[in-house]
């Protein structure tokens, strides 16, 4: 069993546990066992700033434009602070936040040399080919313009650290390579992305998958059993509806199911019954989308480009979807 599944199952908003938890982590290590703070300085801080002698770790710190996850504060050998703005989903990153959160540090504590750094599922370097698409690296990009010695560490070189000061860092470093910074999902996410941009545009795409994103869904595999129904049902099919209303969709054509009734019944006997029955109700709306199958489904929409259609999505079993053509 890993404690932080069991949080994510139960709250979307699960980035404050990581923030605080990365935080009681380093102050732990500072009481004891101290190679999980001096790595995560070495990754975070200034190329020219040493491993304090000693720091107290703070979160949410308040400052004037608004409050950064972790603040790290040192008087010795030197006078300085470290930010740490923290996201665990690259969807949420901000443009300018970064600026903000430096300007305030700087007027809050005036007499202190003060960085930020940006820690997010991804960086550059770990992202790969990926990275431009990210959000998280244009945000800390146009920051650094003006901050050069800031650095935007990824979630996953935090977990390359080897520290024995607590059994649940174990459990965090399993946790951020399966979900929070899977490089697999992201290579799957940026198939994704490229194939609906090609499919209905760019602007079109970059829209669904942030409301996918907006709604809790972070790669191409949506779990039901992580949503509440009939209110993700219905917003699942108004994202879809969106991409339907672009230009490549040939609207002016009729299509026909080729899914039988019988073969329904076993989604719609299922505890996921809302969303696939509004799934299924697509292709009752728009003559132009249609769903096929054998034993498990797929929505298909008539394309400009493609005389077979294209893809939204299909099933995998009752209790699972996955977003876009088949790999």
């Amino acid at each position: 069993m890993n404690i932080f599944e069991s949080i994510g199952r139960v709250s979307r908003r699960y980035e404050p546990y990581h923030s605080q938890f990365l935080a009681d982590a380093l102050e732990s290590s500072l009481k004891g066992d101290t190679s999980l703070f001096n790595a995560l300085w070495r990754l975070a801080a200034p190329p020219d700033w040493e491993t304090p002698d000693r720091a107290v770790v703070s979160t949410e710190e308040v400052v004037e434009t608004g409050r950064i996850d972790v603040c790290i504060r040192s008087d010795y050998p030197y006078q300085r602070i470290l930010g740490i703005e923290i996201k665990t989903d690259d969807a949420s990153a901000q443009r300018g936040q970064l600026g903000k959160y430096l300007k305030g540090l700087i007027k809050k504590f005036p007499e202190y040399d003060v960085q930020v750094s940006y820690l997010t599922p991804f960086n550059r370097k770990q992202a790969g080919e990926a990275a431009d698409s990210l959000r998280a690296v244009q945000a800390f990009e146009e920051f650094a313009v003006n901050s050069p010695r800031s650095k935007h560490i990824s979630w996953l070189d935090v977990a390359t650290i080897t520290w024995d000061g607590n059994h649940l860092w174990n459990q965090h470093q399993a946790y951020v390579r399966s979900r929070i910074a899977s490089l697999s999902e992201l290579q799957a996410k940026s198939e994704l992305n490229r194939g609906f941009a090609a499919f209905f545009g760019s602007v079109a795409a970059e829209q669904f998958l942030e409301t996918l994103s907006d709604l809790g869904v972070h790669g191409t595999k949506i779990d039901l059993s992580e949503f509440k129904e009939p209110d993700f049902a219905k917003s699942l099919s108004g994202s879809i509806e969106k991409l339907l209303d672009t230009d490549n969709v040939l609207r002016n054509v009729r299509r026909h199911d080729s899914f039988e009734s019988e073969l329904r019944h076993r989604f719609l006997d299922s505890r996921h019954r809302e969303v696939h029955k509004a799934m299924f109700c697509l292709s009752r709306r728009f003559p132009f989308v249609w769903v096929q199958g054998k034993r498990n489904y797929g929505i298909r929409t008539a394309h400009r480009n493609h005389s077979n259609g294209v893809s939204l999505l299909r099933s995998v079993g009752p209790d699972c979807l996955v977003v876009g053509e088949r790999r």
